[in-house]
């Protein structure tokens, strides 16, 4: 091979190997955006990207983050938060409910509501043993800004993710289990704990709330209390 040859062969080497550790780099640094999935409506429910243009929503649809979900007066909609991955369509309705997947956060909007979805992120890491992407930490931020919310966390959130709900009253970080929130003073942990923090009187208070257990946000008082948990039901695997 003369000289030229030999020098085209090493830039083409050269490119090659830039092309490949930016590919790696942005496997190893990915982060993958839920979409957040339709699986139940009840009555008029609407829903909009930059705060102008409203849609219906239906069973089924996706919702991707930053989005806003406004509920009428006896209208209710559940959402589960999933993966990037498409799922098959959907079946008929009518089936049974399926088993839930231990992997997804539902959130059931409530009538007379307004719940931002502003952050739903999963970081997954690159193993270079494996040459795939596993599991990672994920970030679940929502700010319900009027109304009622309740959320479940079928699994306790592993170390580095991060669920939290913005009210009027407050921020909640929530630890695995199910709560109810509902604006503007109104905080209910129904299953696992939750971390509230809130302002009274002027100050900045934290509060640590188990299963059971509820709190007065313009007071601070828990008491305890004996309701039994909300259900959401799955109606199909969507």
């Amino acid at each position: 091979m003369n000289q030229r040859g030999l020098s085209h062969v090493r830039l083409s080497a050269a490119i090659c190997m830039v092309l490949c550790g930016t590919a790696f780099q942005a496997l190893a640094k990915a982060e993958a955006a839920y979409s957040c999935r339709v699986i139940k409506v009840q009555g008029y429910v609407r829903c909009t990207g930059d705060g102008t243009n409203w849609v219906l929503l239906k069973r089924g649809d996706v919702i991707v983050p930053g989005s806003v979900v406004q509920t009428s007066e006896e209208s209710s909609v559940d959402i589960v938060l999933l993966a990037e991955k498409q799922r098959p369509a959907l079946p008929p309705d009518g089936l049974k409910p399926s088993k839930p997947d231990p992997e997804r956060n539902v959130i059931r909007i409530f009538p007379s509501s307004a719940v931002t979805l502003e952050k739903a992120v999963w970081k997954r890491k690159w193993s270079w043993r494996t040459l795939s992407r596993s599991s990672g930490p994920k970030e679940i931020e929502l700010d319900l800004s009027s109304g009622s919310l309740m959320g479940i966390v079928t699994r306790k959130p592993s170390a580095g993710s991060k669920y939290e709900v913005k009210f009027s009253s407050g921020l909640v970080q929530i630890h695995g289990g199910s709560y109810h929130i509902m604006t503007p003073d109104q905080l209910s942990i129904l299953e696992g704990s939750a971390t509230v923090s809130i302002r009274i009187k002027g100050e900045n208070s934290v509060k640590e709330l188990t299963a059971l257990h509820k709190i007065d946000c313009t007071t601070g008082i828990i008491t305890e209390f004996t309701l039994a948990p909300l259900n959401i039901q799955y109606e199909s695997d969507l």
